[in-house]
């Protein structure tokens, strides 16, 4: 055989040689590294002077750890040009600085005590949380485990901690504000923190009302803080402004959120009026209508309108019913105005009118009744029939007592004539 072939087959089989062993050491070091995860939020925020607890878990493999040492996390601010150093466990230099650890004996010298790594890394469990949060604390953060046997550091799964501007804190009334009824309003401290705790203050025209502050603890160890402010508003209490302030201590700032009071008033009573002028058989109408309603009358053929108001906050929507039935009507300004053409006996009946808002509602009944216009004719008649018969009476009696008198007269003369005797 060519030694030249000879040599050329020799190299290639040392590169496929080469090829295998590389392959075999990049699939060890990810069936290694495949074992090593951490689950953490890719960001967080927090409000500058207020903490922010970030949850975090993470795996590793269970065949590197040969020795029952204890194992320790370190969180660390990523920062180019920025290391440390681990003197005391002999664990040399980690990129970044050092901010939480549960190994006590780094913590003496180099830990921020505003942090605090919560999490126990026996269990998996890498929180940790950020107490009074500064400019400086903006930035990437990563975990880092060790013992004398094991050591990683999770750098492709860091967490981005933004800093802002603390905000307004949350306000809002509990229900709706009802003028007579008992109303609450809350405010709620911007983010909750762990030992942070607010003062709050509550400024305000308003009269006689009470003030109470509370706190929520979460299962994390942070805190929510509120205060509640309640009275009983009225109509005059509309549009009044109610400032809420929170101050924190440990910053010297405070931060307030203010607004105007809005006060709703369902409707209580509503007003039925109409143009229905037939007063003579109100009387009658009324004995038809049961209970207390409002009666009505008009004319069979007439044309009137039923006209319907009420008052309320916001301005409540009018609807007319009759029986199960819905009416169209016009609103004219505050009113809601029926228009009834040419009425006819079937007309007659309950006519309601209701006022609604999302708060409550109102309504009010009128008895319609209409006068049939053969009922009419023969009240006519019988109206005419007696004025006839009384005139009747009047003729008779003046030709009777005249017929009398006639007679006397003529009865008179002969009287007259009779001779009269004289006495001597």
């Amino acid at each position: 055989m060519n030694p030249f072939w000879k040599a050329q087959n020799l190299s290639s089989s040392s590169a496929t040689l080469t090829i295998l062993i590389f392959a075999s050491l990049l699939k060890g070091l990810w069936s290694q590294n495949a074992a090593y995860n951490l689950t953490v939020p890719a960001s967080v925020s927090v409000q500058r002077g207020l903490c922010v607890h970030i949850p975090c878990s993470f795996t590793y493999d269970q065949t590197d750890r040969t020795n029952p040492e204890k194992l320790y996390g370190y969180w660390l601010q990523y920062k180019d040009g920025e290391g440390h150093y681990f003197a005391h466990r002999s664990y040399g230099w980690a990129k970044g600085i050092l901010v939480a650890t549960n190994d006590e004996k780094e913590t003496w010298f180099s830990v921020k005590t505003r942090f605090s790594l919560t999490g126990e890394p026996e269990e998996g469990n890498c929180s940790f949380s950020i107490l009074d949060a500064r400019s400086e604390d903006a930035g990437e953060y990563y975990f880092r485990i060790k013992n004398s046997a094991l050591g990683y550091s999770y750098v492709t799964q860091k967490v981005q901690v933004h800093v802002t501007e603390l905000e307004k804190p949350q306000m809002w009334a509990s229900a709706a504000v009802l003028s007579g009824k008992e109303a609450v309003y809350t405010c709620l401290a911007p983010g909750p923190c762990i030992k942070i705790e607010p003062t709050f203050s509550w400024h305000t025209r308003l009269r006689k009302y009470g003030r109470t502050q509370w706190s929520q603890q979460h299962s994390n160890g942070s805190w929510t803080y509120g205060s509640n402010f309640t009275f009983t508003p009225s109509l005059n209490d509309q549009g009044k402004w109610l400032t809420c302030k929170v101050q924190y201590p440990n910053i010297w700032k405070t931060v307030e959120k203010f607004i105007h009071v809005d006060v709703a008033d369902p409707p209580k009573t509503v007003k039925i009026s109409t143009n229905a002028t037939d007063h003579g058989h109100l009387a009658s109408c009324s004995r038809e209508a049961s209970g207390d309603l409002d009666a009505a009358v008009a004319q069979e053929g007439e044309s009137i309108s039923l006209h319907c108001e009420a008052e309320s906050r916001p301005v409540p929507t009018l609807s007319w019913r009759k029986g199960n039935d819905t009416l169209n009507c016009t609103r004219q300004g505050m009113e809601c105005v029926l228009l009834l053409p040419e009425l006819r006996p079937e007309d007659a009946g309950k006519y309601q009118c209701q006022a609604e808002t999302p708060y409550g509602s109102a309504t009010k009944t009128l008895w319609l009744c209409v006068q049939s216009s053969h009922n009419n004719i023969w009240g006519s008649s019988a109206i005419l029939f007696l004025i006839i018969l009384c005139l009747f009476k009047v003729l008779f009696c003046f030709v009777f007592f005249s017929a009398i008198r006639f007679a006397n007269q003529r009865k008179a003369p002969l009287r007259e004539k009779q001779p009269t005797m004289k006495v001597t």
